[in-house]
């Protein structure tokens, strides 16, 4: 399990920054205002990190250190200004200190799957609580304007958007494309380990693009300077080893910051002259999205699928986003695209119960 993990958390190479925002001026994604960026990176407050203690999940497993957050709370007039003063100490440095920064992997085995296959685990982060604090006060500053920047095809982790608006749109488009006389097909991406691939360099450049400015930028790279992580498999524990990629899954900042990162192949596919969306009254239908599940909707199947792979091969070069060809799947849509002779990279679908 750590030379799995080792190797899934370590940079496949160095991005180049400047063909990140070269790639990234090209999408016309949306931005902040310098007041909504001056908020973003004022200085912590106390009332902040009591505030960010009490939303916290409680009764959860506690990272390295054995504090569960409820501890915190408790003796908070006595430890809430300690804990400010070494959250503002690592800011200034750049870093926390290793052992702060090193999170406990429990590897949780997916239904169906090859208990003998490291692949077959959900890796599940158990981050201390005095970085998950400081974390959570970062996304509650962000979560106040994820609306903002990410477009409402993505309804995943974002306040007042609900999975079932993806489901309610799905399930109009099949209502009314029967009519349609081109080939229409929704496709079904399914990614291999999208969380734990993301390039930082290119979340970087995602963020300064957006605008949500400099010093919250240096904020969240504080949380991703030099990290660490140790596997747990039943009783016994790895040594440490270094990640250089990834948002962990159990840090309530990741899902927004890959929501962000994931907004730039959502654009790419709205913007592309060469890709087909399904147009309904005058509606056009490109992608649906909930956090990493995503549903893509194509007219002219046929010549729009491979332009759909080529946005998903660019766009993967730069994140770390790599496309399951073997768990993606196209769906048929109407007698339009049954006739057509689609040659199809991934596998095509009779009925809906396939589908994500």
């Amino acid at each position: 399990f750590q030379q799995f993990y080792t190797q899934l958390y370590s940079s496949e190479s160095q991005s180049d920054h400047n063909r990140h925002i070269e790639y990234l001026s090209k999408l016309n994604l949306s931005h902040l205002s310098k007041e909504d960026a001056e908020q973003l990176g004022k200085p912590i407050q106390l009332n902040e990190l009591k505030e960010a203690l009490q939303l916290m999940q409680k009764g959860k497993a506690p990272g390295i250190d054995g504090i569960p957050p409820e501890f915190y709370l408790t003796f908070f007039s006595q430890l809430g200004p300690l804990l400010l003063d070494m959250i503002n100490t690592a800011i200034e440095a750049g870093s926390f200190q290793r052992d702060t920064n090193t999170a406990l992997i429990s590897v949780l085995l997916k239904p169906e799957k090859d208990p003998l296959s490291c692949n077959s685990y959900r890796p599940l982060s158990l981050i201390g609580s005095d970085t998950k604090l400081f974390a959570k006060v970062l996304a509650m500053r962000l979560e106040s304007h994820m609306t903002k920047l990410v477009h409402f095809d993505q309804t995943g982790f974002i306040k007042n958007r609900l999975a079932t608006d993806n489901v309610r749109r799905l399930l109009h488009v099949l209502d009314l494309v029967t009519d349609l006389t081109t080939p229409c097909a929704v496709v079904s991406l399914d990614a291999e380990k999208a969380f734990d691939r993301l390039k930082w360099t290119f979340l970087w450049a995602v963020l300064e693009f957006m605008g949500v400015g400099e010093k919250f930028i240096n904020m969240i790279k504080t949380l991703y300077a030099s990290p660490s992580a140790k596997v747990i498999t039943g009783n016994n524990c790895s040594q440490p080893f270094p990640i250089s990629r990834g948002s962990r899954q159990g840090c309530p900042l990741s899902p927004l910051l890959f929501c962000l990162s994931l907004e730039a192949l959502a654009q790419a596919i709205r913007l592309s002259p060469l890709y087909s969306p399904i147009t309904i009254k005058d509606t056009r239908h490109h992608i649906s999205l909930y956090a990493d599940d995503i549903l893509l909707y194509l007219s002219n199947a046929p010549q729009t699928l491979p332009h759909l792979f080529d946005i998903l091969d660019t766009f993967s070069t730069h994140s770390g986003y790599k496309v399951n060809k073997n768990k993606s799947v196209l769906l048929s849509l109407n007698n339009a695209m049954l006739d057509s002779n689609i040659l199809s990279p991934i596998p095509v679908v009779k009925n809906l119960g396939t589908l994500g």
